[in-house]
């Protein structure tokens, strides 16, 4: 008798065989690839990995600079605070430490100006011609050091200018502690 003859066996050669087998024609060899392409792989990945190293290392830079800044700027604002004269040179020092990384910090500048400033109207030493100084050296720039200097030398003269200006000031700079300081200087020294 003859043996008859499903659909499977016909449109499929390879049924009874194991699945290993089944996966894959036995003409279709495996893909290998060439040491060239290998070493193209190795280079991409090798740049990949110097990319993310490189930018790890400018974060770290950037950061250890912020919390510089930011432990100096601190410290600047703590001497002017105290309102005396090793606290003006604690500030100053500070100051100096921060020109040394940023040498043209127009912050930094101006408030040195504002620690000469204060300490020539407060204590009477002959600081001024640094302030006015710093004030020129930071023309076209705006900042609350720079309007501190302002409001310093402008109580040299007239009190009512001084309280007129370093109430704009405090407007502009609401939070500043030396501005507000400074206004109400003004207004002990103008009754």
């Amino acid at each position: 008798p003859e043996r008859s003859m499903d659909d499977t066996e016909t449109t499929n050669p390879r049924v009874g065989l194991p699945r290993a087998a089944q996966a894959r024609p036995r003409h279709v060899e495996t893909r290998r690839t060439s040491p060239s392409a290998r070493r193209g792989r190795l280079f991409v990945y090798l740049a990949v990995i110097l990319l993310v190293a490189a930018a790890g290392g400018a974060g770290i830079f950037w950061f250890q600079s912020y919390r510089f800044l930011r432990a100096h700027w601190a410290e600047v604002r703590a001497g002017i605070q105290s309102a005396t004269p090793e606290g003006y040179q604690r500030a100053v020092v500070a100051i100096d430490r921060i020109l040394v990384r940023r040498p043209k910090d127009t912050d930094a500048v101006a408030a040195r100006g504002a620690c000469a400033a204060a300490t020539a109207i407060e204590f009477g030493e002959e600081q001024l011609r640094q302030a006015k100084d710093a004030l020129e050296q930071t023309r076209g720039s705006d900042s609350e050091w720079r309007t501190a200097i302002q409001g310093y030398l402008a109580s040299l003269g007239n009190e009512t200018e001084a309280i007129g200006y370093l109430r704009k000031g405090v407007e502009f700079y609401p939070r500043s502690a030396l501005l507000n300081y400074l206004l109400g200087n003004v207004y002990l020294r103008a009754r």
